[in-house]
């Protein structure tokens, strides 16, 4: 576990970055969910279509399928993809937040429904455990897609040579410098990742089994 600590030591400043990153997005979408309606129409689809998905077989066995699948999809992709393209899991987890915004404004149907009691008991079950996960995702692609910058273009590392700079020869770079650590970023990435996937299998279950009971009796009031 020590790998992992100090994975998550060591990127602490990006996870908190993470959650500022989506805040700012709700904050955006909620205030100015009109400018950005249109930016975030791709990922409001998206959503149209997991419905349609869990509308065709609504029991909630495949809805915490369904959910729990593409949760765990966005949080690797995420880290996946931030370690080569840094601005993906910022654009990901800025959108993301756009769109918990625009849907939170959008929830009241007429004067039915307050955003805020769709918030507390239509997000906060499930989001206690799932939006910290997707913010330690997010936070991850970027530490690590920051750090394999850091690894070419740095002082002393494998590139920086082209900018005038010294480091040791290749062979010893690599086994000295570049192994070592590698080692220990698998390792603590591997744990973290099956840390986050059970997260995310807990918060599945949640939204799938008791959130709808709790919007039935708190929000609409059913």
């Amino acid at each position: 576990m020590s790998e992992l600590k100090t994975l998550l030591r060591e990127s602490k400043a990006y996870l908190w970055a993470a959650l500022l990153i989506f805040g700012t997005g709700v904050v955006l979408g909620y205030v100015f969910d009109e400018v950005f309606e249109k930016a975030i129409t791709p990922f409001i689809e998206e959503l149209e279509n997991i419905a349609r998905e869990l509308a065709d077989n609504p029991n909630p066995v495949n809805m915490m399928w369904v959910i729990f699948k593409n949760n765990v999809l966005a949080a690797i992709t995420m880290i996946v993809v931030g370690v080569f393209l840094v601005f993906v899991p910022i654009f990901s987890l800025l959108m993301n937040g756009l769109a918990v915004g625009y849907v939170l404004v959008h929830s009241a149907l007429g004067d039915e429904v307050s955003p805020l009691r769709m918030f507390i008991f239509g997000i906060l079950p499930h989001g206690l455990l799932e939006l910290p996960a997707i913010f330690v995702a997010g936070g991850m692609g970027m530490f690590l897609g920051f750090r394999l910058l850091g690894w070419l273009f740095g002082p002393g590392q494998l590139l920086s040579h082209l900018f005038g700079n010294t480091r040791s020869d290749v062979g010893t770079f690599w086994r000295e410098q570049t192994v070592p650590v590698l080692k220990q970023r698998v390792r603590g990435l591997a744990r973290l990742t099956l840390i986050l996937i059970l997260v995310l299998f807990v918060a599945a279950v949640i939204e799938s089994f008791i959130t709808p009971l709790l919007i039935h009796l708190f929000v609409l009031g059913v």
